[in-house]
């Protein structure tokens, strides 16, 4: 019978050849899992000349890696027809046998396709995309193991062009620890209080003052019983933590809708249960949205123009919906599964469209690329402006590399392979981007629109040079970055001419005073801005600082400086400069008297590898991190790790995690202020006429600034 579903994810088991399960809702809204036992996987053999090779791969074939069957097929590559052997298998294990075993041949050429993973090669060739509909030929079948309503087999799908979005239920949830150690272990600390947001609503469960073990079981039931299709949560740290605590108290954490099935590490770090899609919050928002630092989720509610909800988990019901509704669309359009959307990088999703658009036009994917190529830092297009403005107007050109790209014709088999048809990046970009800011302009507000596009623009240009592309082209970067700072200088005289000026032009942003409209460009008004030498923060119409990072620079800084440069900054906007250097020079005496606490000196760092891979000197973060676990700590890669600078000779015998240090005399209160405090503070406070020693010794008069 056929049957129409609304497709929220897909993923594969072996029982013991492969299954596919889409994970859906019905029409009438009933969970579904629809189950497909017949799809089998392949990759491509690129022959190094015309011989037996056919046959010889066929008899690589054993009863535990089968293959079914090899043919011989012409398909374009990088823009020429070429002959290939398409090696069909029983199962994703003998993709990956017979991979390895046929590259050995000294008559293959190359290996294509075989890293396209099961589930995704099986939605890319049904056309299969998350957020969509689809019609089904199905049968219902036993539900032995599944929390859904209905399990169907599947023998044909195919999409189905539908706007409507059935009710989704979702759930975020975060965690309170306390620790009287001073750093958390979940082999020792409980969960204290657990926070859920369900649809807007709601709970807190607490520790009953013994241990955790009755509030992680009340979570399960909690999820089991209220079925959510997507979980959410501020990091991956909140998962990683529960898991933890519940392996240490036995707990099975039964949450997916497989029976059984315990929550797992995906591909990109995040952190899988089958049937629900797990999506970190941070991280889209940071990897996707560029929006990087951000003080306060008070300032992401004011981001997506919503009222903060004042409950207890930081992002309400309103909030939480905002995102999902804006990573459901992406999702869509790039045809990735929400919860990989949400903890992978531009460059990945940018990839999986591309992998998808080569396989929908008959096109070989090309291999994975491992070079790093160097890359010519970013200038300014006219020499900035620094200062103190209002009434300035922003005009993001973010179409504009998309449309150099199709205008020229640029991608790697035009550039470096000498094609002269229309290229492939060319012919599917533009029309990506198209999409996602329509969707964003009618969707959202000005300010995703503006993140969002400004983003997917940066990473189209860097994606040639991103060490691991598929499409990697140097050249064609180097092209393309000509291209558009020859267009923006354009761009510069030509709002010049019309008897404006440019205060700041970096990238694909001009900031100007004297014109209100440029064609092609999304135009954000700030009441008013701060221009640094390669930087602007801005406050728009609605009190919204843009970038809602502050220009956070990189760097290690500890939570006073950034809580110091965050006032400055919001001083600077919001108030007036002589309120942002008195906040300056008043923190840097409650320093100097000692009239601080410990934690307020931390610097925090994220180890992204294990810490045996450091070799000496180490990092003050490694340090910080050996000194730890020889107290008890556990802490290695993807724990983050605090630490403070105390006195003392060396640095890195300065160096202390924090809860070690129990003394506030011990810190060394010169190093934050000079080399944390000051640094962090000039940064802005340099463009508005400020001197370092101005703010040493408090002696500067903002009046003199407005002189000028």
């Amino acid at each position: 019978m056929l049957k129409e579903f609304f497709v929220l994810d897909f993923s594969y088991e072996n029982d013991p050849l492969p299954k596919v399960y889409i994970w859906a809702i019905s029409e009438d809204g009933k969970r579904s899992l629809l189950v497909k036992d017949n799809f089998n996987p392949y990759f491509y053999v690129l022959p190094k000349a015309e011989e037996n090779l056919k046959e010889r791969i066929l008899s690589l074939s054993n009863k535990n890696f089968r293959i079914i069957d090899v043919q011989e097929v012409n398909k374009p590559y990088l823009g020429r027809d070429t002959k290939f052997l398409k090696v069909i298998c029983d199962t994703p294990s003998a993709i990956r046998y017979h991979r390895d075993a046929i590259s050995k041949l000294d008559s293959v050429k190359g290996i294509y396709e075989a890293d396209i993973r099961f589930s995704m090669r099986f939605s890319i060739d049904s056309e299969i995309l998350p957020f969509t509909w689809i019609v089904a030929d199905v049968e219902p079948t036993e539900n032995m193991e599944f929390r859904v309503d209905n399990v169907y087999n599947v023998s044909s799908i195919k999409p189905k062009v539908r706007e409507d979005t059935p009710e989704l239920m979702f759930m975020g949830f975060e965690l309170s620890i306390d620790s009287k150690y001073g750093f958390i272990n979940p082999r020792r600390d409980p969960i204290s209080s657990l926070c859920v947001n369900l649809n807007g609503r709601e709970q807190r469960f607490d520790n009953d003052g013994v241990d955790d073990t009755k509030l992680i079981k009340d979570f399960v039931s909690f999820v089991k019983e209220n079925d959510p299709d997507i979980i959410a949560t501020r990091s991956s740290f909140q998962w990683r933590y529960i898991i933890e605590r519940a392996s240490f108290r036995n707990i099975r954490l039964d949450v997916s809708r497989k029976v059984g099935e315990e929550v797992s590490s995906g591909t990109y770090g995040h952190y899988s249960t089958p049937g629900r899609l797990n999506i970190n919050i941070n991280k889209f928002l940071q990897n996707i949205l560029g929006l990087g630092y951000v003080e306060s989720h008070k300032d992401i509610y004011a981001y997506f123009g919503i009222p903060d909800s004042q409950g207890q988990c930081e992002y309400g019901g309103n909030l939480l919906g905002e995102i999902i509704k804006l990573g459901m669309g992406l999702s869509k359009q790039f045809g990735m599964p929400m919860d990989q959307l949400f903890s992978a990088s531009m460059f990945s999703a940018i990839e999986w469209y591309l992998v998808r658009q080569s396989v929908g036009l008959g096109l070989i994917v090309p291999n994975k690329h491992d070079s790093v190529a160097r890359v010519e830092p970013k200038s300014n297009i006219t020499e900035s402006v620094g200062g103190l403005f209002e009434d300035v107007n922003g005009f993001f050109f973010n179409f504009m590399p998309l449309e150099m790209l199709e205008s020229y014709n640029i991608s790697p088999e035009t550039v470096e392979g000498g094609v002269e048809t229309k290229g492939f990046l060319p012919s599917v970009l533009p029309s990506l981007y198209k999409q996602i800011e329509s969707e964003a302009r009618k969707n959202f507000g000005v300010r995703a629109l503006k993140d969002l596009t400004t983003t997917l623009s940066n990473s189209v240009i860097e994606y040639f040079t991103w060490s691991g592309s598929r499409w990697f082209c140097p050249q064609c970067r180097k092209n393309l970055e000509k291209l558009i700072l020859y267009e923006m200088k354009n761009k510069v005289e030509t709002i010049k001419r019309k008897g404006a000026s440019v205060l700041f032009a970096r990238g694909n942003v001009i900031l100007a005073k004297g014109i209100d409209e440029v064609e092609n460009t999304i135009k954000i008004k700030y009441k008013r801005v701060i221009i640094g030498d390669d930087f602007f923060i801005g406050l728009d119409n609605d009190n919204v600082i843009d970038p809602l990072s502050r220009a956070f620079p990189y760097g290690d800084w500890s939570e006073v400086s950034k809580k110091v440069y965050v006032n400055i900054v919001d001083k600077l906007l919001k108030e007036n400069p002589d309120l942002a250097i008195r906040e300056a020079r008043d923190e840097i005496k409650r320093i100097r008297r000692g009239e601080f606490e410990v934690k307020e000196m931390i610097i925090w760092k994220e180890i992204d590898r294990d810490l045996s891979v450091y070799r000496q000197p180490y990092p003050l973060f490694v340090v910080a991190a050996m000194k730890a676990n020889k107290q008890g700590g556990s802490i290695n890669r993807g724990d983050r790790i605090g630490y403070v600078v105390c006195e003392g000779a060396r640095m890195q015998d300065k160096v202390e995690p924090f809860f070690m240090v129990k003394d506030k005399r011990r810190i060394d209160k010169e190093f934050y202020v000079e080399k944390q405090i000051i640094p962090l503070a000039m940064r802005v406070l340099k463009h508005v006429g400020v001197k370092e020693k101005d703010l040493r010794e408090g002696g500067f008069d903002i009046s003199n600034y407005f002189r000028r």
